[in-house]
């Protein structure tokens, strides 16, 4: 069978590899010449690239160096900066699927402009620009709005947050710290 399949042209190998996953790509190019050939074609990897692709590079914060889609593929599944960094998009290598980050300032945060409450701390070891530090709450308000167009259809995501305390935030004593609720 398997020499039967290293005769297809490498034409028909591409058109069958586009109905797999990136990572069945790479292991199948790992067959033959002929496989390896088929693989490493921008006509398959642009089958792998999420449907987005074209709007998201349009949005990076700094343009991308590359001379395949395999190579763009490959860029893509490292967080990439967009919209003046104030949120990130990655590939998840192996399915190509979008993931998405969105910084603080990107959302609104109840009092987020009061200083007894929030301390924007700019720190130049994160990707995104700034963080919210919380001096002291009496209820925790954060919302966001996210262009839905850009995920992948027939994927569950999940929204999650990623907060810096100050040392002994006032008012957080009161939190159950394993709830969080999501409204629409």
């Amino acid at each position: 069978m398997m020499n039967l399949m290293g005769e297809l042209p490498e034409n028909c190998i591409s058109h069958i590899l586009c109905f797999t996953t990136p990572r069945d790509v790479c292991r199948l190019s790992a067959v033959n010449r002929t496989f390896s050939m088929a693989g490493n074609s921008d006509f398959v990897w642009e089958k792998m690239l999420p449907t987005q692709y074209p709007h998201l590079l349009e949005r990076l914060d700094s343009p991308l160096q590359f001379s395949s889609k395999r190579e763009l593929y490959l860029i893509l599944c490292h967080s990439n900066l967009i919209d003046g960094r104030t949120k990130k998009f990655w590939i998840e290598r192996a399915t190509g699927k979008l993931c998405f980050m969105l910084s603080a300032r990107d959302l609104d945060i109840c009092q987020g402009d009061d200083n007894h409450c929030w301390h924007w701390v700019s720190q130049d070891d994160t990707s995104f620009k700034e963080i919210a530090e919380l001096l002291a709450v009496c209820r925790l308000d954060v919302q966001g709005q996210f262009d839905c167009k850009l995920l992948s259809s027939g994927i569950a995501y999940a929204v999650s947050f990623r907060l810096k305390l100050h040392e002994s935030p006032r008012g957080t004593d009161q939190f159950d710290r394993g709830i969080c609720s999501i409204f629409e």
